[in-house]
């Protein structure tokens, strides 16, 4: 269950003792409300993130804005991502998939990589630890790396690695924002999971793409937000911090 971005301007407006009357329009929508709001989930994103790789905030924060999807590669082992995603959670170069043996064109220019909306993954296969770009340069002069690609080994032993976000474009090369996958998988279909940025809020109606168990969290950071503008170190603001720190600080000791 998710919330509305009503029930947040209703949450705000009880807090800033300035209910939805008629006519009172010190704070408005359109400059406040929705700012703050589009504030906080770009906030919630950075440090839900950050979290999940400590191991600190559980995946379902992040159910209604994770997507799997399954990807055809290029002739380097590459697949380029839609506009609007946010991070990759996860890459899978061997997945099982729905159906089973789906059809596979290489396209006609090499660099080309297309999401696969006619193929669904069914089980996990191959999974890839992600590696920074210096672990990258250095993965084919260590074999026990993942990634490691310089000699043959059979499919059960291979230990997959792929390498987050770059820009390979030029004049000879035109795709862009791009992941790669080592050992190559070269026109083959590989899943990737990973978490969109969620769609800025224009509307009282709109969902916002959080669960309910994160509503507090989404209140007091735009509470924080609006306090900017009552002043910096006001009761509000020092409020609205202390109960994100308290949140946070819970988080930590339960995980």
């Amino acid at each position: 269950m998710s919330f509305t971005a009503q029930d947040i301007i209703n949450l705000c407006r009880s807090a800033l003792d300035e209910e939805d009357i008629p006519g009172q329009t010190y704070y408005t929508n359109a400059n406040d409300f929705f700012p703050a709001m589009n504030y906080t989930q770009q906030w919630l994103l950075w440090v839900i993130d950050e979290k999940l790789g400590m191991n600190k905030f559980g995946e379902e924060a992040l159910r209604y804005v994770t997507t799997n999807s399954i990807f055809q590669t290029n002739n380097y082992s590459r697949v380029t991502l839609p506009d609007g995603v946010w991070t990759t959670t996860s890459v899978y170069a061997k997945p099982q998939t729905l159906p089973a043996n789906p059809t596979i064109t290489p396209h006609a220019d090499p660099a080309t990589s297309f999401q696969r909306t006619d193929v669904s993954m069914l089980q996990a296969g191959g999974g890839c630890k992600r590696l920074t770009s210096q672990e990258w340069s250095k993965k084919n002069g260590n074999p026990f790396m993942p990634g490691f690609s310089k000699e043959t080994r059979t499919s059960s032993m291979t230990s997959y690695a792929y390498k987050e976000f770059t820009n390979y474009s030029s004049t000879a090369y035109t795709a862009t924002k791009e992941i790669e996958v080592n050992p190559l998988v070269p026109n083959s279909l590989i899943a990737v999971e990973y978490i969109l940025t969620p769609p800025d809020v224009t509307t009282t109606t709109q969902v916002i793409p959080f669960p309910d168990s994160i509503r507090t969290i989404f209140f007091n950071s735009c509470l924080k937000f609006l306090a900017y503008k009552i002043g910096d170190k006001t009761t509000t603001f020092e409020l609205a911090w202390n109960d994100l720190q308290y949140l946070f600080i819970g988080i930590n000791i339960g995980k």
